[in-house]
């Protein structure tokens, strides 16, 4: 059963990100919409586990000090980067495409329900099945099955992102056995993306309606 949801989810992630890219769809509606499926349903099918091999508390504090030290790198990744157009184009439409909604809500949409459902999908479900035999196995798996469903966006900075971020929260799991301290890197990169962006991408959040 759990293998049959895994795929099921994937898909749907794929085919909602296409529709994302193509514009037929707002990613704050759509796809936030099926994080939360996804988190609720994984959570049902393997009840998640905050940290089986530290504490949690040890868990969070990594993951808060990651999310800050992930958030700086993507800064100083994202200066360099921007100098290839494609690229400063894909970050400038991304901000702009998140200013659908106010910076508040953005925030609370994502911390709240994406990265909840992500991490539930991705590091607690997908990453304990396949980890069964290996706990390394599962990660990689998880890694892989991440960026891949990412690459539907057609996003270069959503690609770039999961490529890091997905070692990064994946590698959290696999130490801590549990999705706290991923939980807590994912959330505090993603409030603090969108409320203190990359130079290019300033201009679109602050002019968020409130």
């Amino acid at each position: 059963m759990q293998i049959a949801v895994i795929a099921a989810g994937f898909a749907l992630e794929v085919v909602a990100w296409r529709a994302v890219a193509a514009g037929r769809a707002s990613l704050w509606r759509l796809m936030v919409g099926v994080f939360a499926i996804h988190g609720v349903v994984a959570a049902v099918v393997l009840p998640p586990i905050a940290s089986g091999h530290e504490t949690v508390a040890l868990a969070l504090a990594a993951g808060v000090g990651s999310g800050l030290a992930l958030w700086a790198g993507t800064l100083a990744f994202v200066a360099v980067a921007v100098r290839w157009q494609p690229f400063r184009t894909d970050v400038a439409e991304r901000y702009s495409r998140a200013a659908e909604v106010s910076l508040p809500v953005a925030i609370a949409l994502s911390i709240l329900v994406a990265v909840p459902g992500e991490e539930l999908f991705w590091r607690n479900l997908v990453q304990r099945r396949f980890g069964v035999s290996s706990e390394m196995v599962g990660a990689v798996v998880a890694w892989l099955g991440y960026v891949a469903m990412n690459t539907a966006s057609g996003s270069l900075p959503f690609i770039a992102g999961a490529v890091v971020g997905g070692a990064v929260w994946g590698g959290l799991a696999w130490w801590t056995g549990g999705i706290a301290a991923g939980l807590a890197s994912h959330g505090v990169w993603t409030a603090l993306m969108l409320a203190r962006p990359p130079a290019s991408g300033r201009g679109p959040m602050q002019a968020a309606p409130g």
